[in-house]
């Protein structure tokens, strides 16, 4: 880190600096940790198609024109190092091509480029602020599509490489994907939730034009069916496990409305009575999103796929304090047969994580540890993904809204 310290005599009455009036000594400090790797982000969409699967991200040329990749350097530990005046040196390779990305097989995309023309190469370099970031702008051709390869490195660390491919095809649907909190909360006798379903093209972007196609073959309509089913559970005594049962007379089928941006219905769960005190929830979602070529509203096997699984929704309470986790040590699941779930699950786009019933937050300002060390945010959200599988895996030495620390076993 790098940090500012003044020094100046303050009023006896009370202390108090204004650098504009106050006559004050100032140092800097430096840390002397060198860089050991660059962290690099770019802003294409992240639900993007890509070139066999994991290569170069597809970008719209008729709705964008640039791409920005953040730069930041990290140390040893993975966390950022704050060094000013570092260079580091971009290489843009680039190549006349023409993308093949409207093909939907599967309900996946799967694209494909042809090379058409040359290769060019340009050499640019950024230099790091205070905070030891920089910000570089890919540009994108006028009209022609292109695929460009950025290589990135600095002399303190490896290189990175990282593909863009420039497009103008039309605009297919090519997925639907959830975008709801997996975690509500209960209102009185009700469970009321928004189920919601982004349509998005091979851009990673919701489709544009007005043709009524979703696919962009003929004569194809989008179908979208939802059901849901009430879950609950007693509030366990001393060890015992939650027993997870199904709620009689709590399940039904919603009304759902589609559109070009996407697929959306308004669940209402009434709590039957002799279940509403002394229980926890879950809502089991089904969700069907599929082309219906013979409009005969049953998913064939010759139809496109874009959702065909099932999701659970949490009914939870927000944690107050570390002492709630001690309450769920030993707790485990009983569930029904065609019923499976977790016990703890990660949120991170929110910075959520969920604990049996319990949601817990968490932020880049607390602290996170393993094996015996600090960690950074993000270190933590992917150690979670390779170790967490149950609460055992977790401790949460304190809790609160201003400071955290959480370590993973």
């Amino acid at each position: 880190a790098t940090m500012s310290v003044y020094a100046w005599v303050g009023r006896r009455d009370g202390e108090r600096f204004d650098r504009d009036t106050a006559n004050f000594s100032k140092a800097r400090a430096v840390s002397e940790k060198n860089a050991d790797s660059l962290s690099v982000q770019h802003d294409a969409p992240a639900g993007a198609a890509r070139i066999g699967g994991g290569g170069a991200y597809i970008v719209d040329l008729d709705r964008r024109s640039s791409v920005e990749f953040a730069i930041q350097l990290l140390d040893e530990d993975g966390a950022h190092l704050e060094r000013e005046g570092v260079p580091v040196e971009i290489e843009v390779e680039s190549r006349e091509i023409r993308v093949e990305a409207e093909d939907v097989t599967g309900g996946r995309p799967d694209p494909d480029i042809v090379r058409t023309g040359r290769d060019t190469s340009t050499d640019t370099t950024v230099l790091t602020d205070q905070k030891g970031a920089a910000i570089f702008t890919l540009r994108g051709p006028r009209s022609d599509e292109r695929l460009d390869t950025v290589t990135i490195e600095a002399e303190c660390c490896a290189k990175q490489t990282h593909q863009i491919v420039w497009s103008d095809g039309d605009s297919v649907l090519v997925a639907a994907r959830p975008d709801f909190e997996l975690y509500q909360r209960r209102v009185g006798d009700k469970i009321e939730l928004t189920i919601a379903y982004d349509l998005l093209n091979q851009y990673g972007d919701p489709l544009r034009g007005t043709d009524s196609r979703y696919t962009g073959r003929p004569n194809t309509d989008l179908t979208a069916k939802l059901t849901y089913r009430l879950y609950h559970a007693p509030t366990p005594t001393g060890d015992d496990p939650y027993r997870v049962e199904e709620t009689p007379g709590a399940s039904g089928t919603p009304s759902v409305t589609v559109n070009r941006t996407g697929v959306t219905a308004n669940v209402e769960v009434d709590i039957p009575t002799g279940y509403r005190d002394g229980y926890e929830y879950l809502v089991k979602i089904g969700a069907q999103v599929f082309s219906d070529r013979d409009d005969d509203d049953v998913l064939d096997p010759s139809e496109v796929r874009y959702v065909n699984s099932d999701l659970i929704v949490w009914v939870v309470k927000n944690a107050t304090g570390e002492d709630e986790l001690d309450g769920l040590r030993g707790r485990s699941f009983v569930t029904p047969p065609g019923l499976s779930l977790k016990e703890v699950e990660l949120y991170p786009t929110t910075r959520k994580y969920r604990t049996f019933f319990t949601l817990w937050s968490y932020n880049a300002s607390h602290k996170f540890r393993a094996d015996d060390e600090f960690i950074s945010l993000e270190r933590f959200e992917e150690l979670w993904e390779q170790r967490v599988d149950g609460i055992d895996d977790l401790e949460i030495l304190i809790y609160g809204s201003g400071f955290s620390l959480v370590e993973i076993k």
